[in-house]
């Protein structure tokens, strides 16, 4: 399923970094952050 939600993209990083899905190094790599956003919404 695919849905558009309009979130601040610093907030996301920074909570997929605090919660151990994206490394912080990764923190401006869209696929990264993409990948970590749907494992995190998979949990």
């Amino acid at each position: 399923m695919v849905a558009r939600v309009e979130l601040s993209e610093v907030d996301i990083v920074e909570t997929l970094i605090e919660a151990g899905y994206l490394a912080a190094r990764n923190a401006e790599d869209r696929a990264a952050i993409e990948a970590a956003l749907s494992e995190l919404l998979a949990a």
